[in-house]
């Protein structure tokens, strides 16, 4: 058992527990990193709060203090570029797609390629990708598809309908999540949007939100 999750360890991201770190307010996460059995390698831990650092995640590159916006991170049971990402889908008036692609991404794939029909399931993703020439728009349709019409959806499009199953549930979690952080208005679908009533362009949470976050959305580094 000790070994497994040695290799574990080993072999799993280390910015999600880098930000969990920085969040208890335990130091620098490589000095904890390097107390634990077995340790991570050193290189590791550097390259998870290198991008923390990138992200606008933490002050500097210690990683041992979180900015405003590694605050909700943490806050967010999903990747540190995945929450960017959901609360920028926030912002920007597209939560419901982002929280699609981060649910899907922060599980697995869910298209299935069978022995002897890799033609007829790379011929249906791409119906599904349509011109966007996207792998995130893809994740979007096929999840949309699915909700609209269950199993026979995913028969069609050679989608595994177990995962998106998980995927929704996940998504669910996820939304819940980021309601508090950036508003119910934000992540509300955009036909209930038009009952609701107009708001201000990134939406009443997401103007808190920025306050909050100091310009760090603007000034943080691209991570590509």
């Amino acid at each position: 058992v000790e070994a497994h999750r040695g290799a574990e360890v080993r072999r799993s991201p280390l910015e999600e527990l880098c930000l969990e770190v920085a969040s208890l307010e335990r130091g620098a996460p490589a000095a904890l990193l390097r107390d634990s059995l077995p340790p991570p390698r050193a290189e590791a831990g550097q390259h998870a709060v290198a991008l923390l650092r990138r992200l606008g995640a933490v002050t500097d590159d210690s990683g041992a203090q979180l900015t405003p916006l590694g605050r909700k991170l943490a806050r967010l049971q999903v990747h540190p570029m995945l929450g960017k990402m959901l609360l920028l889908g926030g912002l920007f008036r597209c939560a419901q797609p982002v929280l699609t692609v981060c649910a899907a991404l922060g599980y697995k794939s869910p298209f299935l390629c069978p022995l002897g029909k890799e033609a007829e399931a790379n011929a249906a993703k791409r119906a599904l990708a349509g011109d966007s020439g996207s792998d995130h728009v893809t994740l979007v349709a096929a999840f949309d598809g699915w909700s609209r019409e269950g199993g026979r959806f995913a028969s069609r499009h050679f989608l595994s309908a177990q995962t998106l199953s998980y995927v929704a549930r996940l998504r669910g979690d996820l939304a819940g999540g980021a309601r508090e952080l950036i508003g119910r208005h934000a992540l509300a679908r955009p036909e209930r949007r038009a009952r609701l009533g107009d708001a201000p362009p990134v939406g009443v949470g997401g103007a808190r939100l920025l306050r909050q976050l100091g310009g760090l959305f603007r000034c943080a580094q691209p991570v590509l």
